[in-house]
């Protein structure tokens, strides 16, 4: 096959990018380093399909001394490339086997609790990768970081090991982190949760996949808490089934629930799938507080949709079944979920009551024990007494009150609830 203009220049422009280093590294050896004929270069051409990074390698593939130039010898694929490249780095091969494990970008001191390897040998390891541009590195060891010069180097590195080995070793970096470096593990609980996957610990993947998307929400990054949770409940579906499955489930569904509703709104479908899921759930495993939680979700889902009653009533049913089991937080969410539609329906003094008894039964510390519907419930109440002084007559105590809801939204750091007050 004879290369177009086009893509022949480009192998040109590639070789060109490739060949000075090599001179450089052939001078520095005592080798010659060869050219390329145009049917190489043809051949070149058609074997890459016109990707870059599969030009450079099979072109640095080609000029490597030692290597057989002749057309039948060139790799098939991109990987079979990247592998001639790893295979005749020998040892330095698992080294970059193994540095394939903790992804792209890695860093030596995890690398080195990891690896097993002596530290000698490691250094050199990787010395012998970075000189053949198979990672780029930053820093000197034992302060660097290195990078795999591309994500399909590292993906190859990877493939190449047994899968028993590759789950072996994210496990011991699930053990490393733990023990090793906590900070990390606290800051990216996601990066823990991905290793524990792959190692097949689920419970541990679903449980720093739960500490992620908190995380998320805590920063208001809905849309990145709501993907974390739906992994989580992805990966919860895979465990045996039973009360355990079901009550973990249910928070995780709340949780969704509540960065659904910032994300989405309180009356889009994927939040009452949600809410729907966990108020079933939460039945069947016959936790009152977590099914009291899914009811007022689904509760201010109708009322915002525009089924004003519905959503009374069921909170309604709540408020009583909390006043039974005399549960002050979930009390204090019942009567602020009863006032919300009884706001618009006109019952300003009956609203305006149910925000005061919410008031009075808040407790910052022990209300964020439940689940969030939203906004807080202290920031909430305020809001909805503010409208219902107003619409009672009495702008100044409205003004006072909404005031409060701002403040309290501040203090709080929840910018959900701040807009909501302001």
């Amino acid at each position: 096959m004879i290369a177009t203009s086009a893509t022949a220049a480009m192998a040109a422009a590639i070789v060109g990018l490739v060949l000075p280093d090599m001179i450089k590294r052939g001078d520095r050896d005592g080798a010659r380093t060869p050219t390329l004929s145009d049917a190489m270069i043809d051949a070149i051409v058609a074997r890459a399909d016109g990707i870059p990074l599969f030009l450079e390698e099979l072109t640095r593939t080609i000029l490597e001394p030692g290597v057989a130039r002749r057309v039948e010898e060139i790799p098939a694929t991109l990987a079979d490339s990247l592998m001639a490249r790893l295979d005749r780095l020998s040892a330095a091969k698992e080294v970059a086997q193994r540095a394939s494990v903790l992804g792209r970008e890695f860093s030596y001191p995890l690398l080195a609790a990891v690896v097993g390897l002596e530290e000698a040998v490691l250094r050199h390891g990787l010395a012998r990768l970075d000189g053949a541009e198979i990672v780029f590195v930053r820093g000197e060891p034992p302060a660097a970081t290195y990078t795999f010069k591309h994500a399909l180097v590292q993906e190859a590195a990877y493939e190449s090991l047994l899968k028993r080995t590759r789950r072996q070793l994210h496990s011991r970096v699930v053990d490393v982190m733990l023990a090793q470096f906590p900070e990390r593990v606290a800051a990216e609980p996601e990066v823990v949760a991905g290793h524990a996957e792959l190692a097949g610990r689920i419970d541990e993947a679903i449980t720093y996949l739960q500490r992620a998307g908190e995380q998320a929400q805590a920063r208001s990054a809905h849309g990145e808490a709501i993907a974390q949770f739906r992994k989580a409940i992805a990966l919860l579906e895979t465990q045996p089934e039973g009360a355990q499955r079901d009550t973990w489930e249910v928070a995780l569904q709340l949780a969704l629930a509540a960065s659904l509703i910032a994300a989405r709104g309180f009356s889009h479908p994927e939040t009452e799938a949600s809410c729907e899921r966990a108020r079933a759930l939460a039945e069947r495993v016959g936790d009152a507080n977590l099914l009291g939680v899914a009811q007022l979700s689904l509760a201010g889902f109708y009322f915002n949709r525009g089924e004003v009653e519905r959503g009374r009533e069921l909170a309604t049913e709540v408020l009583v079944a909390a006043e039974a089991q005399g549960s002050a937080e979930l009390l204090a969410m019942a009567h602020e979920q009863v006032a919300d539609p009884e706001h618009y329906q006109g019952k300003f003094a009956s609203s305006l009551a149910h925000c005061e008894r919410a008031l009075a039964l808040y407790d910052p510390a022990r209300h964020s024990e439940l689940p969030m519907l939203g906004g807080d419930v202290g920031v909430t109440a305020r809001g909805y007494g503010a409208w219902n002084l107003w619409c009672l007559g009495s702008p100044d105590s409205a003004l006072a009150r909404a005031e409060e809801a701002v403040t309290l939204g501040r203090r709080l750091n929840h910018p959900f609830s701040l807009a909501f007050a302001s």
